[in-house]
């Protein structure tokens, strides 16, 4: 089913703390940790005004409610049965999100994007059409937050110039006349877009965790200043179109971007997700910091770190046991976050049966 207000199926959380606080513990999972991301509105727009589109069960913005209890927020989706206000201070608004963007009038300082279906991102968000929609909707100074989920970017963190997707969306962003920051995660990417010259997030984020107490200011400047970075372009802007963006979004991962994960170009992803059903092949005892092993720690964070995710109880006491100890265990991200969700002592367990 095709859905223009549809997000991520999103996994069920029992306690009011975990829906409320996403880098706390939520059962035998640590955290979805991007959803932390909507929390970016607070910090750059404190008591300011959001628009999430595709708000589903709406992790994100309630991490964003926490942050900024003032802050005045819409969530839009076709389905809005799956949320629940809880006392926030969220309008919900069921609408089919282009829609709402094309009758409303209000203007907000920061609008979230996450808009997918059942088969994927939706082709009109990659248009520029989407992006003139989106312009109009936003405050003088206002940021536009893209959330894009794709499991090949765990690779192409390691070969940035092989991906196909990135220079042609920041191509687009550029014929839009709005410029670009990454935060890249490890098989996701907020990309936010702004007007020129308003977008300096590395300064923005550094003068405002200033004021935030622990453990929010350990997220912001430990964490999401980290994986910030300038997306490449090397696209001309009338070169892009939607189907080449579309195209390039759900191409395979490119041969050569495997080559340089150290892993086979024909089967080396295959081999990947292999390993997320079998995760005691994930550790191999004192194996140096490859690319190819950061790609099995990085996993192995995803295991430790994803709510919902079932790990057979014999290996999860070791998976832990070595993501405490190894240095390079899971990508800087993950080790910053780590000290956030895994503050308790070292635990001492045998390995996997």
């Amino acid at each position: 089913m095709n859905r223009r207000s549809s997000s991520e199926s999103r996994p069920q959380e029992s306690k009011a703390s975990d829906l409320l606080m996403s880098y706390l513990p939520s059962g035998d999972g640590l955290t979805n940790f991007y959803w932390d991301d909507w929390a970016l509105s607070g910090l750059l727009k404190r008591g300011g005004s959001t628009l999430t589109l595709g708000l589903a069960g709406g992790t994100g913005p309630r991490r964003l409610a926490v942050t900024d209890p003032l802050h005045r927020q819409t969530g839009v989706d076709l389905d809005t049965s799956s949320f629940q206000a809880r006392g926030l201070n969220i309008e919900v608004v069921r609408a089919d999100a282009i829609q709402y963007l094309k009758a409303g009038s209000l203007r907000f300082d920061t609008i979230w994007v996450d808009l997918y279906s059942p088969h994927g991102i939706l082709p009109e968000v990659l248009s520029p059409m989407f992006l003139d929609l989106l312009r109009l909707r936003l405050e003088p100074g206002g940021i536009i937050f893209f959330h894009l989920f794709r499991p090949e970017n765990r690779f192409y963190r390691y070969a940035r110039a092989l991906d196909p997707f990135e220079s042609l969306f920041a191509a687009l962003a550029a014929s839009r006349k709005l410029q670009a920051g990454v935060f890249d995660h490890y098989a996701s990417q907020t990309w936010a877009l702004a007007e020129p010259n308003s977008l300096d997030f590395r300064g923005r984020l550094q003068a405002e965790s200033s004021r935030l107490a622990e453990p929010d200011r350990r997220w912001a400047e430990g964490y999401m200043l980290t994986v910030l970075r300038r997306p490449k372009m090397s696209q001309t802007p009338a070169a892009v179109t939607t189907d080449s963006l579309i195209s390039a979004f759900h191409s395979p991962v490119a041969g050569a971007a495997l080559a340089t994960c150290g892993l086979s170009p024909e089967s080396g992803a295959a081999d990947l997700d292999a390993w997320s059903e079998a995760p005691e092949e994930l550790i191999v005892p004192g194996a140096r910091a490859t690319p190819a092993n950061r790609l099995r720690w990085e996993t192995m964070a995803m295991w430790l770190t994803g709510v919902g995710l079932k790990i057979p109880p014999r290996c999860r006491a070791h998976l832990e046991f070595v993501a405490r100890r190894h240095a390079d265990t899971g990508a800087c991200e993950f080790e910053r976050r780590r000290s956030l969700l895994l503050p308790a002592p070292p635990i001492e367990s045998a390995a996997c049966a």
